[in-house]
Formats: C-alpha cells, structure tokens, sequence
C-alpha cells in the first residue's frame, strides 16, 4: 500500500561549472536520479541560502567553506573539491556535521611538473 509519497531524488549543486564541465557531469550522471544544479559562479552564504536543500556540492574553484556556510546547507552529506588541496575548507565543521569532504589529489599533476 503506497501513501502516494514520491521521494525526490538527492540533489547536487555544481559551482563555477561552464559549459564543458556541464556537459561532463550529465553525462557522468546519465542514468542515475540526481537533481543536478549547474552555477556559473562560486559558492558563497547568498547561494547557499537558495540550495538549502541540496546533499552534495561540487566546485571548481575555492571559495571558503565555513560553519557559517555548512550551517545554510542542513542536508549536505558530501563536498568534493575538483583541486588537490582542501585547506579552504572547515573540516572540523564538517567532522561535526558528518559531511564527507573529497578531492582530487592527482588533478593538474601533469601541468604542475612540466612548469
């Protein structure tokens, strides 16, 4: 017997995402239900306030992340950081918060070792 709830799939906002990098998500996530938010600019409290439903973010560059910033995002389970370093962001907060926060430890390596 259903109650006619349908839950809504888990939503993951993308931050300084442009066309290219768009188009690399939706096809990474072609045939699985996410809710997929593309922003053309970093994350900040302004925009974190209008996703505040949203359980991952993505971003591109490093806008800090902070417990004011963590405490707009009540249902964030994850951050991943498409950089090596993530130094930008609180993880004692997140610790506290349970989010999950990844990188990308190897991205650039080769355009780092050949400056």
């Amino acid at each position: 017997m259903s109650n006619g709830y349908v839950p809504l799939p888990p939503a993951i906002a993308v931050f300084d995402a442009d066309e290219k990098k768009e188009s690399v998500f939706v096809q990474l996530f072609r045939g699985y239900d996410y809710d997929l938010r593309f922003f053309r600019r970093p994350l900040d409290l302004r925009t974190a306030r209008s996703i505040d439903d949203v359980e991952g973010i993505a971003m591109f560059l490093r806008p800090k992340i902070t417990s004011k910033l963590l405490h707009e995002l009540p249902r964030l389970k994850v951050i991943s950081i498409m950089s090596s370093g993530f130094d930008n962001v609180d993880l004692d907060a997140c610790k506290s918060r349970n989010v999950s926060v990844c990188n990308a430890p190897d991205f650039c390596i080769n355009s780092v070792a050949g400056y």
